[in-house]
């Protein structure tokens, strides 16, 4: 699956999302309309589950979205970040053998 620039760095917040934040989008204002229709592709898809929820802090009730990823979409996540390290490692310290 080719990813665009756009879909590649919202999987890798969707991944920080699932891993830091318990799969609750902290808050929705991160997310723009483009965000949102590719988020409703990847749910017709399965590559990555999103839904509407609502989650209480204290008094107060935030609606918001819940995610979970699909193995495909872990490994592409996985495969982005690591690239992403890569690229920013001094290349004197990247080439050094572990």
């Amino acid at each position: 699956m080719k990813l665009t620039k756009e879909e590649r760095n919202l999987l890798l917040f969707l991944e920080y999302t699932a891993v830091d934040q318990w799969g609750w989008v902290k808050d929705i204002r991160h997310l723009n309309a483009g965000d949102l229709e590719i988020m409703k592709q990847w749910n017709k898809s399965g590559f990555v589950l999103s839904k509407r929820a609502h989650k209480s802090k204290g008094k107060l009730t935030q609606l918001t979205y819940v995610v979970k990823l699909s193995p495909e979409a872990w490994g592409m996540a996985h495969k982005l970040r690591r690239e992403k390290a890569e690229r920013h490692i001094p290349e004197k310290f990247n080439k050094e053998k572990i």
